[in-house]
């Protein structure tokens, strides 16, 4: 299946090079007369940047369409309820941004800061948002800041494809009990609110990824600890991400381990480098290794073979599909190196040595072991 699909994208190749750059740089708006507007928002309370609500995307909307299509149209549709690590960046470099170009989806990006999984805050956790889609409350109690509501407002959810779900740091920062079986602990507030939102949308799919990894930062930005072994009064990240891997066991839906992928560091350093300065959100290297292991998992969800994200992102460097798979199927890719990555990771190695994975490989043990350069996401 693989080999076929790589001939039928070679087949398109030229073609499918010129819709992806005349693409990725536009955002849009959804042109929609019931969607909300700043004159809405001034009568109803919802706070926010308002002059700037028509510049923000309700979705974003890259990439080539004629090849990836969705359950329920021609372009794929993304739900994303989460937290700040969608709504902090809602640029073209934001987790949103990115997971719609390697996916070639609309992604409405319906995430909001400061929000947990747990209803225990301000009610806006999961379940809250499954009772306003089950009419048991109104949008406006729950999308309570501009950006989010207009998302929420803009996409017709019974199209979805794909839902991520996307929480569990400010449930753990937050002290939220992580066992139970109703919305104020995080297990019951996930397990509920799939459930709600798996009978209101059978056809659709579901990730869950639960927490990322965090940093304890005191007040001079002096790394002091971390989400694995600093614990609250139920534990720690790592046991919020369990919760939540037991969550997509109990309801057969897809977990995406984000915590295992953003806990480690440069053994060098002792830096985290996919974490930002303020130990919580991702770095933009932390944002391209989560899109892509999100993008890769919605497009196996959508019926299509993963090597779709890894040529997408071949076509926006430049180059062929043949040499990114050279570098993918390389056999001295490990858990320490990847040649497609160490290619991908740093901008002056893909002009001197090239796509030649040995080349690459002989880089790296000679040079960039004793550089610390990054070779894998």
């Amino acid at each position: 299946m693989r080999r076929n699909l790589i001939r039928k994208i070679l087949v398109i190749f030229p073609v499918l090079a010129g819709v992806i750059f005349l693409s990725l740089p536009a955002v849009s708006v959804a042109d929609d007369s019931d969607s909300f507007s700043v004159e809405d928002s001034q009568d109803e309370g919802v706070s926010g940047d308002l002059t700037k609500a028509n510049e923000m995307p309700a979705f974003v909307e890259n990439g080539p369409t004629d090849y990836v299509q969705g359950k329920f149209g021609k372009k794929p549709q993304i739900v994303v309820f989460g937290d700040s690590q969608f709504d902090r960046d809602r640029t073209s470099s934001g987790l949103a941004s990115r997971l719609a170009i390697y996916t070639h989806s609309q992604v409405f990006n319906c995430a909001m800061g400061g929000s947990m999984a747990s209803s225990s805050n301000d009610n806006n956790g999961i379940v809250d948002i499954a009772e306003v889609i089950q009419n048991i409350k109104n949008p406006i109690d729950v999308f309570t800041s501009v950006f989010p509501y207009y998302a929420y407002n803009g996409c017709d959810l019974s199209k979805t494809d794909i839902f991520i779900i996307e929480y569990g740091i400010n449930d753990y920062m937050n002290d939220v009990p992580i066992w139970g079986n109703d919305r104020y602990s995080y297990y019951g507030a996930l397990d509920s609110g799939i459930k709600m939102l798996k009978e209101s949308f059978p056809l659709s799919s579901f990730i869950i990824t639960g927490p990322s990894e965090c940093e304890i930062v005191d007040d001079d930005g002096n790394i002091i600890g971390n989400g694995c072994d600093a614990s609250n009064s139920y534990g720690t990240v790592e046991d919020y991400a369990k919760a939540a891997q037991a969550v997509a066991q109990v309801n057969g839906i897809i977990y995406a381990d984000i915590y295992s992928l953003t806990k480690e560091s440069n053994p060098e350093s002792g830096k985290n480098l996919k974490l930002d300065r303020d130990g919580v959100h991702f770095s933009d290297f932390g944002k391209e290794a989560v899109s892509r292991k999100l993008s890769k998992i919605s497009i196996s969800l959508l019926g299509y073979d993963s090597i779709i994200v890894d040529t997408t992102i071949a076509l926006i460097n430049g180059i062929s599909l043949y040499e990114v798979s050279r570098m993918i199927e390389y056999p001295y890719n490990s858990d320490f190196f990847n040649a497609y990555d160490y290619y991908a990771l740093n901008p002056d190695v893909r002009i001197i040595i090239g796509t030649n994975p040995d080349d690459l490989f002989i880089h790296y043990v000679c040079t960039g072991m004793n550089e610390n350069r990054i070779a894998h996401y």
